[in-house]
């Protein structure tokens, strides 16, 4: 019988210190709105040292992630975005899909029937570059408008 408690005991403790994850806490004073960013999810940052990191984040401490193998204090970050990745291949995908496409009619029909329609490769080399460029549609959380970060346990 305390063989049986003493192993039910343990694992319950171990349950309860793996099952706690870190998560970014971002606290905006001028909307007075509270953000919760899970561990290993995908967020794009710029600090006040003018670097640009993006890639999923690790919790290093109280007051350090990790982001691609680069350690960075939560006091040096100017501007955070989340990162999200189905969003990110979707906008890619769908305007190089879609500049190639107006490109391409563009040149088909300036060549077979009217030479104006040439004009349509403008807006598909735009359409192409922004895809490349990769848009981020996530609201940029910055100091201006009062950024605080902390790392909290959430269970």
């Amino acid at each position: 019988m305390k063989k049986l408690f003493l192993l039910t005991f343990s694992l319950l403790c171990t349950v309860t210190v793996t099952g706690q994850n870190k998560a970014l806490k971002i606290n905006s004073t001028s909307s007075s709105k509270e953000i919760i960013i899970k561990e290993n999810k995908r967020i794009k940052i710029k600090t006040i040292d003018g670097l640009q990191l993006k890639g999923r984040f690790k919790t290093v401490g109280e007051s350090f992630i990790i982001i691609d193998d680069v350690k960075v204090d939560l006091q040096h970050i100017r501007e955070l975005k989340r990162n999200p990745q189905l969003i990110s291949i979707i906008t890619t995908a769908s305007l190089v899909y879609l500049g190639t496409l107006t490109a391409g009619l563009g040149i088909l029909i300036g060549a077979l029937s009217d030479s104006t329609a040439f004009w349509l490769t403008l807006p598909g080399a735009a359409m192409i570059y922004l895809g490349l460029k990769s848009p981020n549609l996530s609201k940029k959380h910055s100091i201006k408008n009062g950024l605080k970060l902390e790392i909290i346990n959430i269970s």
